[in-house]
């Protein structure tokens, strides 16, 4: 590793060695494969229906905060390992991640405002304008820690019916509407068949160039206390590792932990509680 081990990190690295012994199950495959023919396929409207469930399930009626490990794999810098909390209140499109380790990267955060983001750097104290496709330097995104928005965003279209490792699933390509603010102008997603979680996603550059390959695991189901029986079931994924297709041998791996959906105070999404937090 290329951060110093200390006592507050080996509760990060334990996390990390434990992920990376999950993703070693052989049950989920990297690779894929066609079911015959007579597999039924899905009508545009079961699409449609399909993609507004996973939009849905995505988005949270309260709150949400999470303590999050990012360790980015990086061909010529070696490992990188990153802790951080993320807040996000969905209502209203805010989010804030504030990095706490490593010492290096403390105080460091991001921060959602009127569809845009923005970085502070604590060294500096200032803020700054940033793209959404790479936070902290790792091959992660923004729309890796937020909602999908698929149907507000993209146009879609069923492919085939496959294989990924041991899961049935649903192959559907995406592209995206006019106008609409978008990472890549199109997408494919590998979406289990039972339980309609994006196990695999794939995104493309405009001319079809593969960008970045995603898998996502072990999906939990969060509760709010709040919510009645009746209430859309909210899913998000514990663990997810982004494949850089362009510079081959970058990963990065995100282990979400310590999932509360509980009311937060309004300043923690704004630019003074961030700065406060680099004092």
């Amino acid at each position: 590793m290329n951060i110093a081990m200390n006592p507050g990190m080996l509760t990060v690295v334990t996390v990390m060695t434990l992920m990376l012994l999950s993703f070693s199950n052989p049950s989920f495959s990297a690779s894929s494969s066609a079911l015959p023919s007579n597999e039924d396929s899905l009508n545009q409207l079961q699409v449609d229906t399909i993609l507004s469930e996973i939009d849905e399930r995505s988005q949270f009626d309260t709150d949400f905060k999470a303590l999050i490990y990012l360790q980015q794999k990086h061909r010529e810098k070696g490992e990188l390992l990153y802790q951080a909390a993320v807040y996000r209140r969905d209502e209203n499109d805010r989010f804030m991640m504030l990095f706490r380790k490593p010492k290096s990267e403390a105080g460091k955060g991001y921060l959602v405002m009127e569809k845009n983001l923005f970085l502070f750097s604590p060294n500096t104290g200032d803020w700054s304008r940033v793209s959404e496709d790479r936070i902290a330097g790792t091959d992660t995104n923004l729309n890796n820690f937020e909602t999908w928005n698929l149907v507000e965003r993209f146009n879609a279209t069923f492919l085939s019916n496959e294989k990924l490792g041991k899961f049935h699933v649903h192959h559907i390509t995406l592209e995206s509407k006019p106008g609409k603010k978008v990472d890549h102008p199109k997408m494919d997603l590998w979406i289990e068949k039972d339980s309609h979680h994006v196990l695999k996603q794939q995104d493309f550059a405009l001319s079809g160039k593969l960008l970045r390959t995603t898998y996502r695991t072990k999906w939990k189901k969060l509760t709010n206390e709040k919510e009645s029986e009746n209430s859309t079931a909210r899913y998000i994924p514990l663990e997810t590792r982004v494949y850089n297709e362009v510079e081959k041998g970058n990963q990065t791996i995100i282990v979400i932990d310590q999932i509360a959906l509980t009311p937060l105070a309004d300043n923690i999404f704004t630019k003074a509680w961030l700065e406060s937090k680099s004092r």
